[in-house]
């Protein structure tokens, strides 16, 4: 036989094996990839199905987009009588505000209020997560009593957060007589002098008079339909106690599916970035928190010290031991304890999750604070020694100021780490902590609370943290008026039984939920 034809039945032969070989090797890896899809396709069927969204607003990409990034049961379609009611405010709030033209100036001064009925809301100084709770409530307060809902132009929140009614603006223009507001007559005054007045200015603040809480009592509304113009003076949280005046829960209980979950629905309709900070949102989003694994917020702020931007070693122990004993991270080994055999494994563990479209990270631990050593400190802890899982575990953080100011660039941030904490499979919020209180809130999530407030938490004799009962924020400070009537019915106070509970985190707070 010719070399040449040896040759090409050797280069046959070689090419059978090499074949048969591929496929002997490529059984296994088929069945790997045939795996990595079914992991991929359980993933996607996790998050399955896509939430029908109506096409995007290009003025405000959140209020449409903003489900995309949440676990499906926390998406929470709204409930029939609050679209409804939300659909028939925003028309008398686009016919009492004639479109984008109206001149709110000259409509005040000249009262050509045209039968409509305006809410004033005046943004004051505290932080963010104040002011974001404060605006919740007048706007549900609005809501209630059909009054137009109208913000400060030159304050904050009106360069954070998108228009919420379409074809209508709640800005009040810059040259507004705001200095007539803030002189107007308070609750108690206007009262002595029977309601006569087109002005009443609402002092809702966490210190009130005993005029100013009669805003709490059930008559006091009946009368402050006769005022065309309130102001809504308040850094406070005030939707628990709407929802104890009897013409109130009447008027709101139907539009929540009983009330329990009013701030969740509420914020998803009002505290909407505007698209630069939308932008911002969905870039961190995807470039350091889309792990298949677990998505852990951590909120961490001090509160009752002077430094609320502290960093504290007991702290940052108690917050290990919140996470660990609950699972929610892996515990750490011991030094000595190192599995060799865990760690040979990792890379293939690894590379095959690569291989499956999964990411290799196990855990994403987003940190909202405003000190970084806390992120630094975890990050040197999962890089630098071994957890009882061999878990891989990322940590990241969007700021780290370093001191609250209440800046813009300061705020900016604050609303997009409370929207990046919203989206979080499992949260730990700091107690009393505002800011922790509308991530949890917004997102739907009932939050470990971390048990680190105050000047020493060595020996406060509590545990690190404590299951919380409710996703819903606390109200902190809750007036109890004294009220000509109450009227309160059996069906009302029996409500109040099932959904009002006192606050885990702040003594005599009230805070809603399903108990």
């Amino acid at each position: 036989m010719p070399f040449w034809q040896k040759a090409v039945i050797l280069l046959c032969v070689g090419s059978m094996l090499l074949f048969s070989l591929t496929l002997m090797i490529d059984a296994e890896s088929a069945t790997q990839w045939s795996g990595g899809l079914s992991a991929l396709s359980s993933k996607l069927d996790s998050m399955a199905p896509m939430p029908v969204i109506p096409e995007d607003d290009p003025t405000c990409l959140s209020r449409t987009q903003q489900n995309l990034y949440r676990r499906e049961d926390r998406r929470l379609a709204m409930p029939t009588a609050l679209g409804e009611t939300w659909k028939r405010y925003a028309d008398l709030h686009r016919s009492c505000s004639l479109g984008k033209n109206k001149n709110w100036t000259d409509v005040f001064v000249k009262q050509k209020n045209g039968g409509c009925n305006y809410l004033l809301y005046m943004e004051g100084g505290a932080g963010l997560g104040n002011r974001i709770l404060s605006l919740t409530s007048a706007l549900l307060y609005a809501l209630a009593t059909d009054r137009i809902l109208l913000i400060d132009s030159r304050k904050t929140l009106a360069a954070l957060l998108c228009e919420p009614f379409a074809n209508s603006s709640w800005l009040l223009p810059d040259d507004f007589p705001y200095h007539e507001v803030e002189q107007a007559q308070a609750l108690g005054r206007a009262k002595e002098l029977n309601w006569n007045v087109s002005l009443v200015n609402l002092h809702l603040e966490h210190l009130q008079s005993g005029g100013d809480q009669q805003f709490f009592c059930n008559d006091t509304h009946f009368h402050l339909r006769k005022v065309p113009w309130l102001a809504w003076t308040s850094t406070q949280y005030y939707v628990t106690k709407l929802f104890m005046i009897p013409s109130f829960w009447r008027r709101l209980t139907p539009l929540f599916n009983s009330g329990p979950d009013a701030f969740t629905y509420i914020s998803r309709l009002l505290i909407l970035p505007n698209n630069d900070l939308w932008a911002h949102i969905v870039r961190v989003y995807w470039g350091y928190l889309s792990s298949t694994g677990l998505r852990l917020g951590l909120q961490i702020r001090l509160h009752g010290r002077g430094d609320l931007a502290a960093f504290d070693p007991v702290v940052k122990d108690r917050i290990m031991d919140c996470l660990t004993t609950h699972s929610v991270l892996p515990k750490m080994q011991e030094e000595d304890g190192l599995n060799v055999t865990q760690l040979s494994a990792l890379y293939p563990r690894k590379y095959m999750a690569m291989r499956r479209h999964q990411a290799p990270v196990d855990t994403v631990v987003f940190i909202a604070s405003l000190q970084q050593r806390y992120q630094e400190e975890l990050m040197k802890m999962f890089d630098r020694q071994a957890n009882v899982d061999n878990s891989i575990i990322r940590v990241h953080m969007v700021s780290h100021s370093g001191r609250q100011d209440n800046s813009e660039d300061q705020s900016h941030n604050a609303l997009v780490e409370m929207w990046l904490l919203s989206f979080s499979d499992v949260i730990a919020t700091s107690a009393y902590s505002t800011f922790g209180y509308i991530a949890q809130g917004l997102g739907g999530i009932t939050p470990y609370i971390m048990n680190i407030r105050g000047e020493n938490v060595t020996d406060d004799g509590k545990a690190s943290c404590e299951v919380g009962q409710s996703s819903q924020p606390c109200t902190h400070f809750p007036m109890k008026p004294a009220c000509e009537s109450l009227n309160i019915t059996e069906s009302h106070r029996a409500w109040m039984d099932d959904h009002v509970r006192e606050c885990q985190d702040q003594p005599g707070g009230l805070q809603l939920g399903t108990y």
